[in-house]
């Protein structure tokens, strides 16, 4: 079965030649060094090795494995995250853009009070806070993608491990799980990182004590 056409698995991830030996299998798993290997690289690397099995042994019931069960766990909180993440972006960006016609609005009352001047007042401060929530808003739209797309790979990463699980003889899926924790393992980091650089947008308007004399405006 040509899996690798109805999978978005990259075609390595499933392959079982080695990449350290050219044009030689990987036949056996080395549980001392958590490896992969082919007969050069056990006679090269791992000889001295005490827990050395053979792959059809390793990936024996891979598929009822703890990792299996755990990267579709880990895989399940993270898409979780993800839409709490989401779903704190959308609200941020709703927010902020009320929050914006709010203070249009602010700004056309004070209209009232300024009189003379308040035209060029208006168009000031219309200019600078329209520049404030689309500079914001960009910022947030683009926090939002990124999470997005790491969501996006998320999922294909879920659909790939089902349909490896359904589709795709042991040997192959003991070698792809391993590859795909490594897979999630970074996602997860990347979304840590962003999450720490991550932070809520808040802009609000002040109207001056020092109204009377037109002096200024506070953001």
């Amino acid at each position: 079965m040509d899996f690798t056409q109805k999978s978005s698995c990259p075609s390595d991830i499933t392959s079982l030649k080695c990449v350290q030996h050219p044009g030689k299998q990987l036949e056996y798993f080395c549980t001392d060094h958590d490896a992969i290997c082919c007969r050069d690289c056990l006679a090269k690397t791992h000889k001295s090795c005490d827990k050395t099995v053979s792959l059809d042994t390793a990936a024996d019931h891979v598929k009822q494995s703890e990792v299996f069960t755990d990267c579709k766990e880990r895989l399940r909180a993270y898409l979780k995250s993800i839409d709490s993440i989401l779903k704190n972006r959308d609200k941020n960006l709703n927010e902020i853009q009320t929050t914006g016609k709010t203070i249009m609005a602010e700004i056309k009352s004070i209209k009232e009070k300024l009189i003379q001047r308040i035209n060029e007042i208006e168009k000031t401060m219309i200019r600078n806070i329209n520049t404030i929530i689309e500079d914001e808003s960009k910022h947030l739209q683009s926090e939002h993608d990124q999470v997005l797309n790491l969501r996006k790979t998320a999922e294909l990463y879920h659909q790939d491990i089902t349909f490896v699980k359904e589709n795709v003889p042991d040997k192959p899926s003991f070698i792809f799980i391993r590859k795909m924790s490594d897979n999630i393992s970074k996602i997860e980091e990347d979304l840590q990182n962003r999450l720490q650089k991550f932070e809520d947008v808040w802009i609000e308007f002040r109207e001056s004590a020092e109204v009377a004399k037109m002096e200024s405006f506070e953001m």
